[in-house]
Parts: structure tokens; C-alpha cells; sequence
């Protein structure tokens, strides 16, 4: 093991070389942390050396086991490529064949990247694309081809339930939807629906309480709504009359949640309503502010003669006009609620749209295949719902029967004595006190090395 000591003390001399008031604070993190991942990825490919050179050594560690060739792998890390080398065994009974060290130290068959860097990048992925996400996670060593695979290999767990509060008697629901460019060159329809407990003020602005987060997969509209309802009843403690409110522009898929829902009302989004009020009249106009006051006072008669008024003015095309106070009058009780309601009048569901969605799935020119939406859908849920994915969320190639036949196969006990017998050596190389200049740090060092004897001299 004298290789590394010799690791540990070059590296060690390395970053006592780093000096702030010659590089900076900043470039010294820098290259302290170069010299870090460099050093583990040596140390580790050492380590793995030596495992397998003491099976080798060992018969009585493998008694099944005979060895046939050395082979060389490198394997993706989140500290980078790790290059060591191990053998091949041949059974004596069986004739099968295995890498007894990658069954040891948890490296499946055909694996080229580490599933602690598959759950980086996973991590990565669900906030920006596959070619940034690789970038951040190993350094752009993994393809962005590869990032997908990653991101549809991913075998998600269901979160916990919250821990249920106080007893509701009021929920919302904020809902829209994205417009995703397919492959094939059509559009998806990629629904969002967050559920929160009423809203409380902060400044000017609202803040949602305990949000859930919860984007169609490939689902029909029926199974969406269910597993929406799941969620309220796992994360919330609802009373037996409580009421829920929806949140939306009023698409035919929001009003048949509504409908599915006993003592469900539906909100109109007023981003959407605010938007179909400027094809009536002109936002600079008179007209303009006492339809949107009528339409705050929910007075639906005289709002649709003043928007009937309004039609054919300011040059604009009366069919659209005609379409804008169509729409506004279609969805009237979501916008009376508006009065009879002033606190559950809020909504944010397009800004949520535009967060939750838009900037991962549709803000940048990108164009999805159903089995990738799906995918990624699945992760953005997830982790906008408090979720990190980590390296057990991917399934290994071998079943758990075959790793514990190869496990049992070889004397852990044993193999752990011999290792540990062949890994002693001295902490602290006497090269490393020579790194101080004569002063306060060289006199510890001296103390350190001649084992503090000399402390009270």
C-alpha cells in the first residue's frame, strides 16, 4: 500500500502549495477542488486495484472461483471517469463467468455510467436540457442522447404523504395547460393542476400554502382527474363539507373536474378574462374600464349591452369581438365569484403554467417524443413536489438472486481481514512538515511528527 501513502502525500503537498495571497480565494477553491477530484478518482482506482489483486492472491476468499484474464473498465462518475482494472472469473462447477469485484463494490454488468451520476444528471434534467444538464452534473462527459436514456431509465418511488395540518373546510386547485411541440410535428397537451391551501399575503403579493404539484403523464383525462383527487386526499386533511375551488381559464378538461368534484366552483383565471375583454375594446379606452368595472361588479346586463356597443369600433374585426364577450359570458359564474367571493377571487394558474412547464417543456425551441414527455413529466413532477432522485432509483441489470449468489460465492469476512491487513500505513508522510516555511506551522508539524513528545520541551 505504499502507492498510496504516496497518493495522500503528494496530494496533501498540493494543497498546502495553494496560497491565497498569491492565486486568491477563488482560484484556490478552484484548483483545490481539481486536485480533490483527481486524487479520490487515483485513491479509488488503487482501492479497486488492491481488492482484486488480494482475490487473486487468495484462493481461499473464491474457492469456486479461477482466474482467466484482466480486463481494464471506466466507469462515469460525478467526480469523473474512474479507470481501474479487475479480473475474470470462471466457475468450477457452473462454468459461468463474472467480474467478482464489480459484484462486490455494487457495478452492474455493461454499465458505463455510475448510478450516483445517472441521478445527478436526472437532477439536472428536470430544470434544464439534456446537453446543460450534462454539463452540470460530470462535466459534458455524457452525451445528451445519454441523458435521455437516463432520464426514461429513472424508476421513481411515490413520495410520502404529508403530514396532515390543521382540518380544511377550503381547497384550491390552480389549473392550465402547456402546448408541447411533438416529433411528428403536432402538439400535446401537457396539463398542469397544483392544489394549495388558501393563499396568505405577503406584501402586495400571495403566497400559496402547501403546494402539490401534479402533471398528466400519459394518462386519459378520467385517470388524470382521479390521481388528482389521490393527491388532495393523501396531503391534505379535508372536512366532510369542504369546499374546493378551481382555478382556470375554463377549458372543457378543467370544467369536467369540476363536475367530478361534489361542492367544486370554478374560478376564472382573470389573466384569461382580462385577455378576451381587449378583443371587445381597446385597453387605452373608457370603454375598456367600465366593462372591466361592470365585469368586477359581475352586472352580466349591462356588461353585454356596453360590449355589444362596442362592436365594430376602433377598426376592430367584430367576429373577434363578438368571440371575446362569447367567451367571457360562457364562463360568468367564475367570474361572479369574483364579487360574491373577493377571497378566493386570486388565481396564478398561467404563471404557474409558465414556471412549472413552459421553461422546461416548450420556452425553448425543442420537439418531444411521447415516451421522453412522459418521462420528464414524471421527474418535473416529482421534483417540484420535494423529491431528489438518488442512485437507488435505478434498477441494475443483474436480479437480486444472481448478485447474492455472486455475494456468497466469496468469503467477505476473509477478503475484509486481508484488505485491511495490507492497508496500514502512516497518516502522516514526513515530506508534508517539510512543506512549512520556519515559523508557528512548522513547529506544530515537528510536535505532530515526533508524536508530541516534544510539546513541553
Amino acid at each position: 500500500m505504499d502507492s498510496v501513502q504516496q497518493l495522500v502525500n503528494e496530494f496533501t503537498e498540493k494543497l498546502l502549495s495553494l496560497s491565497p495571497l498569491e492565486l486568491g480565494i477563488s482560484q484556490c477553491v478552484e484548483m483545490a477542488n481539481k486536485e480533490w477530484k483527481e486524487f479520490y478518482l487515483n485513491f479509488m482506482s488503487l482501492i479497486l486495484k488492491n481488492l482484486d489483486d488480494e482475490l487473486l492472491v487468495n484462493p481461499e476468499v473464491r474457492p469456486l472461483w479461477v482466474s482467466r484474464k484482466k480486463v481494464s473498465r471506466r466507469l462515469v462518475t460525478v467526480l469523473g471517469e474512474l479507470d481501474f482494472t479487475r479480473r475474470y472469473f470462471e466457475n468450477r462447477k457452473d462454468h459461468s463467468f463474472a467480474y467478482l469485484l464489480d459484484a462486490l463494490v455494487g457495478v452492474e454488468k455493461y454499465e458505463r455510467i455510475d448510478k450516483g451520476a445517472k441521478a445527478e444528471i436526472c437532477n439536472w434534467a428536470s430544470e434544464d436540457s439534456y446537453r446543460k444538464s450534462s454539463d452540470l452534473a460530470v462535466d459534458g462527459i455524457v452525451s445528451k442522447t445519454s441523458v435521455m436514456r437516463i432520464v426514461r431509465e429513472a424508476d421513481l418511488p411515490e413520495l410520502p404523504e404529508k403530514k396532515p395540518g390543521d382540518l380544511l373546510y377550503e381547497i384550491h386547485m390552480q389549473a392550465d395547460e402547456d402546448h408541447v411541440a411533438m416529433q411528428d410535428g403536432s402538439n400535446k397537451q401537457l396539463r398542469l393542476v397544483v392544489l394549495h391551501e388558501p393563499r396568505v399575503a405577503r406584501g402586495k403579493k400571495g403566497v400559496l400554502v402547501n403546494p402539490h404539484y401534479t402533471i398528466n403523464h400519459s394518462e386519459g383525462l378520467e385517470d388524470f382527474w382521479d390521481r388528482v383527487w389521490t393527491e388532495l386526499c393523501r396531503n391534505y386533511n379535508l372536512a366532510e363539507d369542504c369546499k374546493i375551488y378551481i382555478h382556470g381559464d375554463g377549458a372543457s378538461w378543467i370544467r369536467h373536474g369540476v363536475e367530478a368534484f361534489d361542492r367544486c366552483y370554478f374560478v376564472l383565471d382573470k389573466f384569461h378574462a382580462l385577455k378576451y375583454l381587449r378583443k371587445i375594446a381597446p385597453k387605452e379606452t373608457v370603454e375598456y374600464r367600465e366593462l372591466e368595472t361592470l365585469m368586477y361588479q359581475a352586472n352580466r346586463s349591462d356588461f353585454t349591452g356596453k360590449a355589444k356597443s362596442c362592436f365594430g369600433q376602433w377598426g376592430l374585426n367584430p367576429e373577434k369581438q363578438e368571440e371575446g364577450l362569447k367567451y367571457l359570458l360562457g364562463n360568468w359564474r367564475g367570474i361572479k365569484i369574483w364579487h360574491d367571493l373577493p377571497h378566493v377571487a386570486g388565481s396564478c394558474a398561467e404563471g404557474l403554467v409558465s414556471h412549472c412547464l413552459s421553461e422546461r417543456f416548450s420556452m425553448r425551441p425543442m420537439a418531444w417524443r411521447n415516451q421522453g414527455l412522459d418521462a420528464m413529466a414524471k421527474l418535473r413532477e416529482y421534483r417540484l413536489n420535494g423529491g431528489k432522485v438518488i442512485y437507488a432509483h435505478f434498477k441494475g441489470r443483474q436480479s437480486e438472486k444472481e448478485k447474492l449468489k455472486l455475494f456468497q460465492s466469496v468469503n467477505i469476512k476473509v477478503l475484509k481481514e486481508k484488505v485491511a491487513a495490507g492497508s496500514q500505513f502512516d497518516p502522516m508522510p514526513t515530506s508534508v512538515f517539510q512543506m512549512a516555511k520556519r515559523g508557528a506551522m512548522n513547529k506544530i508539524f515537528e510536535k505532530i511528527k515526533y508524536g508530541g513528545r516534544i510539546f513541553n520541551t
